[in-house]
């Protein structure tokens, strides 16, 4: 289901033509939400990630001694 051109009623049709053991079914719903969890924990490190290095002290370093 992570390709964005397939639809849920494709997925479901596609289960319903194969007949899964229970453990079989186990696992591959196991599966789908790992790769759920493992998509959105990427899109959330990805918002998270700071545009650039300026973003992360807050403060351009400066290279000279005019601190004070």
């Amino acid at each position: 289901m992570n390709d964005p051109h397939v639809t849920d009623e494709q997925v479901r049709r596609a289960e319903e033509l194969v007949s899964w053991t229970r453990r079989e079914r186990i696992r591959f719903l196991w599966y789908r939400f790992r790769m759920s969890a493992r998509e959105m924990n990427y899109a959330t490190s990805i918002m998270l990630m700071p545009a650039f290095l300026g973003d992360v002290g807050g403060r351009w370093p400066s290279l000279g001694d005019d601190e004070g």
